[in-house]
Order: C-alpha cells, then sequence, then structure tokens
C-alpha cells in the first residue's frame, strides 16, 4: 500500500488513507452487504 502512494494510519494499522487525496473533506457513504 505505501508503494501505491497510500499512507497508513498511526492509530490504526489496518486502515490506509491516499497521500494525493482529490477529496480530503469529503465523504462516501454507502451500505456493504
Amino acid at each position: 500500500m505505501l508503494a501505491a502512494g497510500f499512507r497508513s494510519l498511526n492509530e490504526q494499522w489496518w486502515h490506509f488513507t491516499l497521500d494525493e487525496e482529490p477529496t480530503p473533506y469529503r465523504y462516501f457513504n454507502f451500505k456493504v452487504l
């Protein structure tokens, strides 16, 4: 993930966020079936 441009969150090792996030303040919610 790091090699693909993501960075990990210190609080939760399993979560990553995109370094160059195109919409940093927009959230997307959807149902997971």
